[in-house]
């Protein structure tokens, strides 16, 4: 039990020092305290005049730090060491005959010493093991050189498996979750009519109503029922449980299972313990996938941040995370980020409504907050103990706060609602309330608002696929070195916008300088090169306004696209670099795609083209574009319905000329051929833009377009703030030209990045 500890000289003494004598000698034994040496060192003292010093020699004494026997001194008596020679190497190794480096419970795991024990200067050996690797609360804690050999123990076995670790969120990650009644009531109709149709048909009693619209995609929710959640649990025990309902992601089970066979997976949620062992035992029931590796908010000691040292303290870079939410990993360069999955419309993630919103982290507490704060309207002093607890407090108040809410409001129900309301109205009137033809005797075909269409299962697992191959291939070349292997992710993420040249436009805010904007590096970080000006280099102007000096000077050019900035966050969001069709801000330009880019192609001092949006559309999708070229509707539509063309052409003409003061434009955020869908006769706000960023845009006919830009006639978008653009526009206007921008808010553009604006 006993070992070899090398003891250093404290960094504090005042260099440079001369050794005096050594108290002990070799194979003597010495107790935590004991006088080990006597040093020397020379000190300035002050003169009669002010300019005049004199130096005097004072004396001083080194102790023993811990219990051992001495094995063997490196320094000698009368030698003088400076800092540099003394932190080079031990002073003296001492074998000790236990460095409690795992420890419980105020206890010496190895020997049973009480650690909690003080000497003279204040110090217990409970600091000598204060990391906590283990998934509890009240688990054990080791010393760093313990943490090293745990450590080292598991990457020797994932290796010789040849398999890596990976910590995988849980709530709009892998499920979605909600405590929603009305889904309860969905399943239990689907139920009852299911069973009723197994019956035999001379046994079946009173037929049940028919199941809801969204049973089919209910079908496999589980749930389960948990204590009311708040801060003092203990106090709400009058309160009745919570039921969850848990809807995994579509092809959950296929994915675990093969990822599980090059991955050790960890569940590092910010739901409650309890919670995560719920959802854990539906996904996971008999433990094959996760077994006891969970990490719950109860243990991670933070309801605001996720920290990958929590687990591995020493080396990270076997690891991988995925998780939706980038700013509670500090942006780290382990995390593949997940599209959110939002499968209950609206609900949002139930376990992080306390967090602060991505671009606000105000309600964070600050790690460097002073030792004492003052309450602001009292003399008496708070520890940031006190403040942190009060802080949590709130926190979860907010949290319980929330749940309650969703129980009372039933927001499921009141959006299916509308959607059904919604529905009724297309299909019996003319658009402005006029009822085309009635059919009191037949039963409407409801439309499902829940929608089992999600596929970003398999983008995530082709990306740890790719780590995974990458990984082992400098393992295998003997290259692992941990620079390499960190890099590992980064270098795909680079692919994204590999080759292409971006300019912003009217997106970055003009107090802001444009290389220290969070968009600007974000873009570096997928692999993009940056302008602040418009270049022959360019490839993509990114705009959340349809004209200003800079889009205006690019489209004269004609060799770059210029797009929203809703086609940059889809790409990012997905890693891949979408097809820039559907996010064109000029119409014409669809005529223009292959042409200009047959030009660039041609020319051999032209930059690197995409390689990833070469592919040319599916027929449907020219059908779609064609018929939008045609005023929405298709050939066999026109063969019926008596077109008056100079009309159409005035009215685009009119849209095409519009100015910020008319209010009309769709923004970068909401043009009709954005990426983001809407469940059909919801308004788009009501889905998160990121939740549905792969799953295709919403192009269609005119007719469908002009519904839903109706639908958000109430929600016209914030004037945008103040922008690099504004003095050019300016002298545009100077020059008889105007603006024909579109709005847009600020701080959505910084919730979708997931920084600050």
């Amino acid at each position: 039990m006993s070992s070899p500890s090398d003891i250093y000289l404290p960094r504090t003494l005042p260099y440079p020092i001369t050794i005096i004598d050594l108290h002990v000698r070799a194979n003597d034994d010495v107790k935590r305290g004991g006088r080990l040496l006597s040093y020397s060192y020379r000190t300035s003292v002050p003169g009669v005049s002010t300019a005049s010093t004199s130096t005097q020699t004072s004396y001083g004494t080194w102790d023993a730090p811990v219990d051992g026997k001495v094995t063997l001194w490196n320094i000698s008596k009368g030698e003088t060491l400076d800092k540099t020679r003394a932190t080079a190497r031990a002073a003296v190794v001492l074998e000790e005959p236990c460095k409690h480096g795992l420890q419980m419970g105020g206890l010496c795991a190895i020997c049973g010493k009480d650690m909690t024990a003080l000497d003279y200067t204040g110090y217990s050996d409970s600091a000598r093991a204060n990391i906590q690797m283990t998934h509890l609360a009240g688990g054990p804690t080791v010393s760093l050189e313990e943490a090293r050999r745990l450590e080292n123990e598991t990457a020797e076995r994932l290796l010789a498996g040849r398999r890596l670790s990976l910590i995988v969120d849980l709530d709009q990650t892998i499920v979605h979750a909600t405590v929603d009644p009305t889904v309860g009531e969905w399943i239990s109709q689907g139920a009852a009519w299911e069973a009723y149709q197994n019956e035999p048909p001379d046994k079946r009693g009173t037929p049940p109503s028919e199941p809801n619209a969204n049973w089919d995609a209910l079908r496999d929710v589980a749930n389960f029922t948990l204590p009311h959640e708040g801060p003092g649990q203990h106090h709400h025990h009058r309160e009745p449980p919570v039921m969850y309902y848990i809807k995994p992601r579509p092809g959950l089970m296929q994915f675990l299972d093969k990822i599980s066979e090059k991955y050790e997976m960890h569940v590092y949620t910010m739901g409650t313990r309890a919670y995560a062992e719920r959802v854990c035992a539906a996904i996971d029931p008999d433990g094959r996938l996760f077994g006891k590796r969970i990490l719950s908010r109860d243990e991670s000691g933070s309801l605001t941040a996720k920290s990958l040292q929590r687990l591995f303290p020493c080396d990270t870079s076997m690891v991988v995370i995925i998780d939706d939410r980038a700013d509670v990993w500090d942006r780290s360069p382990n995390l593949v980020e997940v599209v959110r999955y939002d499968f209950f419309v609206g609900i949002g993630d139930i376990n992080s409504t306390f967090l602060p919103p991505k671009a606000d982290p105000l309600l964070r507490l600050p790690p460097d907050l002073p030792a004492i704060v003052r309450k602001p309207t009292g003399p008496q002093p708070v520890t940031v103990e006190d403040a942190k607890e009060e802080l949590e407090d709130e926190l979860l108040s907010r949290q319980a706060e929330a749940l309650d809410a969703q129980v009372m409001e039933r927001p499921l129900e009141k959006k299916q609602h509308e959607l059904e309301e919604h529905e009724h109205e297309h299909k019996h009137t003319n658009g402005n309330g006029t009822v085309l033809i009635e059919h009191p005797k037949e039963e409407e075909k409801k439309t499902a608002l829940l929608r089992n269409d999600d596929t970003e299962l398999a983008r995530l697992q082709h990306i740890l696929s790719e780590v995974h191959e990458r990984y082992f291939k400098l393992y295998d070349a003997r290259r692992p070195t941990d620079d390499a292997r960190r890099k590992i992710i980064p270098s795909i993420k680079a692919q994204t916008f590999a080759g292409m040249h971006f300019l912003f436009s009217s997106v970055i805010p003009l107090d802001v300088r444009p290389e220290e904007s969070p968009i600007w590096r974000q873009a570096q970080e997928f692999g993009a090169t940056c302008h602040s000006d418009v270049s022959p280099r360019l490839t993509h102007v990114i705009t959340a306004k349809r004209s200003t000096a800079k889009v205006d000077a690019a489209r004269r050019r004609g060799d770059a696209h210029i797009v929203w900035v809703q086609w940059f966050l889809d790409s990012t969001s997905v890693w891949h670099a979408q097809d820039v069709r559907p996010y064109l801000v000029d119409v014409e330009a669809d005529h223009n795609y292959r042409s200009r880019r047959e030009r660039k192609v041609s020319s051999a001092s032209a930059p690197a083209e995409e390689t990833r949006s070469t592919t040319p559309p599916p027929a449907e999708q020219e059908d779609e574009e064609a018929a939008m070229m045609n005023g929405g509707f298709d050939e066999e539509e026109l063969g019926t319905v008596d077109v008056d063309w100079d009309a159409i052409n005035a009215e685009v003409e009119a849209a095409m000329n519009e100015t910020d003061d008319d209010g009309d434009e769709a923004s970068g955020w909401g043009t009709p051929r954005s990426r983001t869908r809407s469940p059909r006769g919801v308004k788009r706000r009501e889905r998160s833009v990121e939740s549905d960023a792969t799953t295709g845009s919403t192009r269609g006919k005119r007719s469908k377009l002009r519904e839903e830009v109706t639908a958000d006639d109430d929600d016209n978008p914030a004037e945008p703030p103040d922008t690099q653009e504004e003095d050019e526009e300016e002298e545009d206007e100077a020059d008889g030209t105007e603006d024909g921008g579109e709005d847009w808010d600020e701080d959505f553009l910084a919730q979708e990045l997931g920084v600050e604006s």
